[in-house]
């Protein structure tokens, strides 16, 4: 029985495309605890779908480690002591997965978005959260991008006064221009620093 198949799982080895062949073979990569290793002679669109596979597994991993979470809180009763211990990961970030988690039950998680886009619109009402979620599958948003546009969406912004005031000293020629920016914008002056401020320090 066992050589039956056994044998039947080569011949469908033998039958499948070169590439695919190359994806499962033991050969193309072997992992452990810490590290990755790649046969020298893979294939590049064996590579590239090592990586969607490795991309797929790590954003499921986040929901699986949230979902894991909640249903120990659910079922046990247990906190979050016995998880850090069994996880290796610090309290807070188990929180964040298990807050995320149970903020979007499955039927609502977007498959061709990341966990983290999901974390960004958490504190959100459900409504909004599926708003954001729609914009940001249809415009290929990454995160950062999303949580960009989640910051100029801010009509009110933030107060400043809660954490201390930044003063900027202008000379003439540059409170001008920022003015003329501000006006282009249609907002304040001080919100179009605050929201130029914000981009340059997410990197764009």
């Amino acid at each position: 029985m066992g050589g039956a198949r056994a044998r039947k799982q080569i011949e469908v080895a033998r039958s499948a495309p070169q590439h695919v062949r190359a994806l499962v073979s033991p050969r193309a990569a072997r992992t452990t605890a810490t590290a990755v290793t790649f046969d020298p002679l893979l294939r590049f669109e064996t590579w590239q779908e090592l990586g969607v596979r490795i991309g797929r597994h790590w954003n499921g991993a986040s929901w699986w480690l949230g979902d894991w979470l909640v249903f120990g809180r659910m079922k046990y009763g247990r906190r979050y002591k016995e998880a850090v211990e069994v996880t290796g990961f610090d309290y807070q970030t188990l929180r964040n997965y298990a807050v995320v988690a149970r903020r979007f039950t499955p039927s609502r998680r977007r498959d061709d978005l990341s966990f983290q886009h999901h974390a960004e619109v958490c504190a959100l009402p459900d409504a909004e959260q599926d708003r954001w979620l729609d914009a940001a599958s249809a415009h290929g948003w990454s995160r950062n991008e999303l949580r960009r546009k989640l910051r100029w969406s801010d009509e009110d912004g933030g107060d400043p006064q809660s954490s201390g005031m930044l003063r900027l000293a202008l000379g003439g020629e540059d409170a001008e221009r920022w003015r003329e920016a501000a006006d282009r914008s249609g907002v304040a002056l001080a919100k179009w620093a605050r929201r130029a401020l914000n981009e340059a320090a997410d990197g764009g």
